[in-house]
């Protein structure tokens, strides 16, 4: 039986106290509604104030969409009471009127490539027609497989493998529950257990716009993904990676993953 959502609630804060951690996991928001919070960077003598934040404005809403740890700490300047709406409080918000909950899914999606982009320039994705090849010459699809059990696994239900017709194609960890996949979009879903490798918006294979190049660009996924060798992701300062248009491997997560894949090209006719 699905558990229903924590709710969201009100919180009262006492001057001075931490409300939100630099590096911490949670995913929840918060909106002033009274009193005062600092926004800030590091400790001590590094510490570094980013913004001062009052009554009507909101704090961690990012969480909710990156799925990456805090970037910065949250400190109350004076007594304050916040409006904590969590994740899934949010998502059963959405729940009732689908079409603004697919809008939004978007909008999501293209915060995360901003997100990306602003740690490598990453350039224009273009979505082209399902069926159809990016603009240009290309005349070869990539197909996506397993290359190990786990991954083999994941795609059994699409036949073992997926030729891909429309890109980007975006692929993420799917989230059990009543409203769990509202805050993500994925294209694939993948199966995943604790501690997870897969991130709810973890990587896309995507065709340059000119059709001259195929490449996989991480979306901002907590522990990266590796394209034949090659770590890309927020930590490691660049978010593509290259395809070549034979053989490639892609992992999802580190190294040690399960989640190996294989991109391969067919033409698009076979």
């Amino acid at each position: 039986m699905a558990t229903e959502p924590k709710p969201s609630h009100i919180e009262d804060f006492a001057a001075d106290s931490v409300i939100v951690r630099e590096r911490d996991v949670d995913k929840d928001a918060y909106i002033i509604l009274s009193g005062k919070v600092e926004v800030f960077k590091g400790a001590g003598a590094k510490k570094l104030v980013l913004a001062q934040l009052g009554p009507g404005q909101i704090f961690g809403e990012m969480a909710m969409v990156l799925e990456r740890p805090r970037t910065a700490s949250v400190r109350a300047v004076e007594p304050t009471k916040v409006w904590r709406i969590t994740a899934d409080a949010f998502a059963k918000s959405l729940s009732a009127d689908k079409e603004t909950a697919s809008i939004l899914k978007l909008i999501f999606e293209r915060i995360r490539t901003i997100n990306a982009d602003a740690v490598h320039n990453a350039g224009m994705i273009f979505k082209t027609p399902a069926g159809a090849a990016p603009s240009g010459t290309m005349k070869r699809l990539p197909v996506l497989s397993g290359a190990t059990p786990r991954a083999r696994a994941c795609l059994e239900a699409v036949g073992g493998s997926i030729k891909i017709a429309s890109l980007p194609f975006l692929i993420g960890r799917r989230t059990h529950g009543l409203f769990a996949d509202i805050l993500s979009h994925n294209d694939l879903y993948l199966e995943d257990r604790a501690p997870h490798q897969v991130s709810r918006h973890h990587c896309s294979i995507n065709g340059a716009h000119d059709g001259t190049a195929y490449f996989v660009q991480d979306r901002g996924s907590t522990l990266g993904t590796i394209v034949n060798g090659r770590e890309i992701g927020l930590d490691t300062g660049e978010n593509q990676a290259p395809l070549d248009l034979a053989d490639n491997e892609v992992v999802l997560g580190a190294a040690a993953s399960e989640l190996r894949f294989k991109v391969s090209f067919r033409d698009t006719a076979s």
